[in-house]
């Protein structure tokens, strides 16, 4: 029981310590590096507060879960059943079901103008100099992480708000109510895993749980692989292969009970399997956290290149901005999934007004017969534009 006490507080103060330090950066940023133009709260709106502060709270609700059912399971061994409840209650359970509770609030408030738009099929290309561009690049850019690794749903909304608090659930998922479904069957595995313990004379106890937490996680991998919930097929790849690893290795474990009868230890290559698959679950689990880590590093590049060079100089222009760049290109995008072969993605849109904006420069030095609109006078060259207007004239030789 110490341990889980331990763990709840271990809990809290972690997500305590991410809480303050997100708000110390969004004070810094708004007293340093916007030299006080921005407001605190506008700033925690840059960093996507409190939708950043998801994931280490994710984080956490397995164990906080735990912890709180084995303190109330065996509270009445407690020498202070008071203190106990109250760690359990308020802290254990309320830190496990605020996510929970919290994407269940953004699924049901979300406003109907904001849409998952599906853009894996409106990109066009045109030529761009990529003379910079890395070997190691190029080679990346050909291989199947183009398709894996771009986002085919994007966010969009038809009025002029901002969904920058919610964006990094918005980057991450287009069916909102499957983050909420995961983070309560997150909570439900704990539970059982826990309650299968709490009495170890009862087999049947154990096995029940065992084989409960085994029917979840195959019906959420059957949920991910109907439902598509994630914006890019790398999430969704992700999701269902560490379900898929933990479900075989939970039912490895529940097959390890119904046979441990036996004594001659035949079914002990059922731990190993389990085991092979916890560690292959590690490493999938890896993988994401290196790519989210680059993602963070590049966002973080973003914000402080655009700081320096004064770009943005009004708190809606700002949060346009920022909103714009993390639903467009992400650093993943550029690196692994941007064609690199001398071409550049842009929408329809982005095309149609790039070529208006050519078109309009063009006629400025153009007729419609394509003649060049010049007149020669005694002492130059003179360029004429834009019903008279005047260039600049050339000095005589």
């Amino acid at each position: 029981m110490v341990v889980a006490r331990s763990a709840i507080v271990s809990n809290l103060c972690l997500v305590v310590t991410a809480m303050c330090c997100l708000v110390g950066v969004a004070a810094a940023w708004s007293c340093v590096l916007d030299r006080g133009t921005t407001t605190i709260r506008e700033s925690m709106l840059m960093l996507s507060m409190p939708s950043s502060l998801l994931p280490v709270w994710i984080a956490v609700v397995s164990s906080s879960t735990s912890a709180a059912v084995l303190l109330l399971g065996r509270v009445h061994l407690s020498p202070c059943v008071g203190g106990d409840v109250v760690l359990a209650v308020v802290f254990g359970v309320g830190v496990a079901i605020a996510p929970a509770a919290a994407l269940l609030y953004l699924w049901m408030a979300t406003p109907h103008h904001w849409q998952p738009i599906d853009v894996s099929g409106t990109a066009t290309s045109i030529k761009k100099n990529t003379s910079r561009k890395s070997v190691a690049l190029r080679f990346a850019a050909n291989t199947r992480l183009q398709s894996v690794l771009r986002r085919r749903w994007k966010w969009r909304s038809s009025e002029r708000t901002t969904m920058q608090s919610a964006w990094v659930v918005l980057l991450e998922y287009r069916c909102l109510w499957y983050p909420c479904l995961d983070a309560s069957l997150l909570m439900c595995d704990a539970m059982l895993s826990i309650v299968g313990g709490l009495d170890s004379t009862d087999v049947h106890l154990c096995r029940g749980s065992t084989a409960a937490v085994v029917a979840l996680l195959g019906m959420q991998a059957i949920v991910v692989v109907v439902s598509r919930p994630f914006t890019t097929l790398f999430s969704t790849v992700h999701a269902v292969s560490t379900l898929t690893c933990t479900c075989l290795s939970t039912f490895a474990q529940l097959l390890f009970l119904v046979l441990s009868s036996s004594t001659d230890g035949s079914s002990m290559w059922l731990l190993t399997a389990s085991a092979a698959c916890n560690l292959i679950v590690v490493g999938i689990s890896a993988l994401k956290m290196i790519l989210d880590l680059f993602e963070l590093v590049a966002a973080m590049g973003r914000r402080l290149q655009d700081s320096k060079n004064g770009r943005v100089h009004s708190t809606a222009h700002q949060l346009a901005t920022v909103q714009e760049s993390q639903n467009d290109v992400g650093f993943l995008e550029q690196l692994l999934v941007e064609p690199l072969t001398s071409t550049e993605t842009l929408s329809a849109e982005e095309l149609d007004d790039s070529v208006t904006h050519f078109e309009v420069i063009q006629s400025a030095f153009w007729d419609k017969a394509g003649n060049a609109k010049t007149s020669m006078s005694g002492d130059g060259l003179l360029l004429d534009y834009d019903d008279g207007a005047r260039g600049h004239r050339k000095p005589a030789e």
